[in-house]
């Protein structure tokens, strides 16, 4: 029993110890200056860009490079999708150099340069990718004697990084933002939030600021809320939860008003009452 116990123990040391190896290993990882990238061309341009990949650990790090399309839902969902695989996917675009995977010495940068070449077409408003980023995970291999094979052990923790690849063709594609639903909530501690689900019905990328506007019954504004931004691509929707739980008690008509960056407003009237 004392053997067993023993070996138990000493597994699990282990483990833990190739899980704070792998968190280290992980963390050693990053993408500099941010993780999006945006560029404004025409039908038939080309630029080449480049993203630079750190290795802040004491060990050479391999990593693996590829694309990814990407979408989001109000509702939650995030799908990482095949390359190309959507209408608005700017994948094919992209030509990696390297394309698969690559060696960042130890405490040294690497640039993944890549070339997006726009086609030729009838295109208009927004096209975006994921660049993925994608460590390998440090796993070792042991080999066993009696059985003559090679075991890998440990638990896989995949970490990666997803830089937002967006084209916008010039100036074209419309700005349409839709509220598809609304709700107001209450959370387990009494906090009050009005959610809103918002849509972009348009065809180009955008981003918002948002705030709410309360007034009362004789049309006197009480209390103005800034609320979250929200950055949209066409198709895409996400929710958005404004703290409404300091707002008195009462009967008011409600502003919701987002503008975007290129100055162009949406607002919605809601009446709304407090108990």
């Amino acid at each position: 029993m004392f053997t067993s116990k023993g070996n138990g123990l000493i597994l699990m040391a282990l483990i833990i110890i190739m899980l704070i190896s792998s968190s280290t290993i992980e963390a050693s990882i990053s993408v500099t200056e941010g993780l999006s990238r945006e560029f404004t061309l025409n039908p038939g341009e080309t630029i080449n860009a480049k993203i630079t990949i750190k290795n802040s650990g004491e060990e050479p790090r391999e990593v693996k490079v590829y694309l990814r399309d990407y979408f989001y839902t109000s509702e939650g969902k995030t799908s990482y999708s095949q390359p190309g695989s959507r209408i608005r996917s700017n994948a094919d675009w992209l030509q990696l150099n390297p394309e698969q995977e690559i060696i960042i010495p130890p405490r040294g940068e690497t640039d993944v340069h890549y070339t997006i070449q726009v086609p030729d077409d009838d295109l208009k408003g927004t096209y975006w990718c994921m660049l993925m980023i994608e460590p390998k995970d440090g796993l070792e291999l042991f080999e066993d004697p009696e059985k003559g094979l090679l075991i890998q052990t440990g638990i896989r923790q995949i970490s990666r990084y997803g830089i937002q690849i967006r084209t916008h063709i010039g100036d074209t594609g419309t700005e349409e933002l839709s509220i598809i639903d609304r709700r107001l909530v209450q959370d387990q501690e009494g906090e009050k939030y009005l959610e809103l689900d918002l849509k972009n019905v348009g065809e180009r990328w955008f981003a918002t600021e948002s705030r709410l506007e309360f007034y009362d019954q004789e049309g006197f504004l009480k209390r103005k809320l800034e609320g979250p931004s929200a950055r949209l691509y066409p198709g895409t929707s996400l929710r958005r939860r404004f703290n409404i739980t300091d707002i008195e008690p009462g009967s008011y008509e409600v502003l919701v008003v987002f503008e975007s960056e290129r100055d162009k407003v949406w607002g919605a009237l809601y009446t709304l009452t407090l108990d």
